[in-house]
């Protein structure tokens, strides 16, 4: 039996291995097998990225955000699991800044997407989703305009709840 076994010659292992002398586990490595492992290496390495790629893109759990308000306060959350918890989560956070001042009120959901709160000067008020929080705010705040349009509304808090 050859010594070391790595400084067996490739025809002379692959003789050696025919014929019985060299244990299964030898086999001689030629530039044609690092390729080969090298190519099926890089083919697994792909098949997972595209998988959790994939994966991620079908993602269908729901990511609940939540905007409350009371009296100029304002609370928000994003990435809850449900909208129950998004709501407390949102009226928690009002309430918490709010104090006394006012009783908190959930004034918008939404689930995978972007909302925006604007407000008016005289207490007016409107909501809206989109899948970005510029978009959403434009539209809160031409929303809310239509009630007063003399004084322009302003988004007072958006938030996103995406991947």
């Amino acid at each position: 039996m050859a010594s070391g076994g790595a400084s067996i010659g490739y025809r002379r292992g692959r003789r050696e291995l025919e014929k019985g002398k060299l244990g299964a586990t030898f086999l001689p490595m030629t530039s044609r097998t690092i390729l080969n492992v090298a190519v099926l290496s890089l083919c697994c390495l792909l098949a997972g990225l595209t998988f959790d790629h994939a994966q991620a893109a079908n993602d269908t759990s729901a990511r609940w955000g939540a905007i409350a308000s009371s009296n100029r306060w304002y609370g928000y959350s994003f990435s809850h699991p449900t909208r129950a918890a998004a709501e407390q989560a949102a009226l928690n956070q009002c309430s918490r800044l709010a104090g006394r001042a006012g009783k908190c009120s959930v004034r918008l959901q939404f689930d995978r997407s972007c909302g925006a709160l604007a407000e008016g000067n005289y207490g007016e008020w409107a909501t809206a989703t989109a899948p970005t929080r510029e978009a959403a705010g434009k539209t809160a705040a031409a929303e809310c305009d239509k009630h007063l349009p003399a004084e322009p509304c302003k988004v007072v808090v958006s938030a996103c709840s995406t991947q």
